[in-house]
């Protein structure tokens, strides 16, 4: 039996406090599982009725200061996106260039070239607090970022090196109160959601 009591619970980790047992990281909000084949696994998850899906893509088009492992790089990557409660399930399909998800097929999928699909991220909304707070979080514990970029000029996202820690990779991202997102970066997989009446 567990005689351990609130009073016993540790106040910091490695000289990390801990805010009152409240993680920094604050809720979850996605979970991603990447994939060589977006409309397949598309396509699999809609059979648990999750879906239908909003597609985007991130390329050097609509997204800047991309970088992948502390230094400047091109990729391009498939999104999908699908909503069940308050969690946001996402898709990814590394198309081209350098990329943790393209590095993480290549490793979990070697017998098939990289072919197959798994989770491999989850992102947190961090409480709400700003981007250069949310860098300090990371950094300070030791988690430099893996992948980064800034969508549309209004969105910056990034996925940090946790994953040798937590057998996962942890992104964050921050939509700015003004974003609006444009028509033409988003179609649907295989329709888009019905209106209600």
């Amino acid at each position: 039996m567990d005689t351990t009591t609130a009073s016993d619970a540790p106040r910091s980790i490695n000289g990390h406090p801990l805010p009152d047992g409240h993680s920094p990281l604050g809720e979850v909000e996605e979970i991603c599982i990447v994939t060589d084949d977006l409309e397949r696994t598309a396509t699999q998850m809609m059979r648990l009725g999750i879906g239908p899906w909003k597609l985007m893509e991130i390329n050097p088009s609509n997204t800047t200061q991309m970088t992948y492992r502390g230094e400047p790089a091109e990729y391009a990557i498939r999104l999908g996106f699908a909503k069940v409660g308050r969690i946001v399930f996402e898709l990814m399909q590394p198309l081209w260039g350098p990329s943790v998800f393209a590095d993480f097929l290549r490793e979990r999928f070697p017998q098939t070239g990289g072919k197959g699909e798994a989770l491999q991220h989850i992102a947190f909304d961090m409480r709400g607090v700003s981007w250069e707070e949310r860098l300090r979080v990371f950094a300070e514990r030791g988690f430099a970022p893996v992948q980064t970029g800034l969508f549309l000029g209004q969105v910056p996202i990034a996925f940090f090196d946790t994953e040798a820690a937590f057998g996962a990779c942890f992104e964050t991202y921050l939509y700015p109160d003004t974003y609006v997102e444009p028509a033409s970066e988003v179609r649907w997989f295989p329709h888009p959601p019905e209106r209600s009446p």
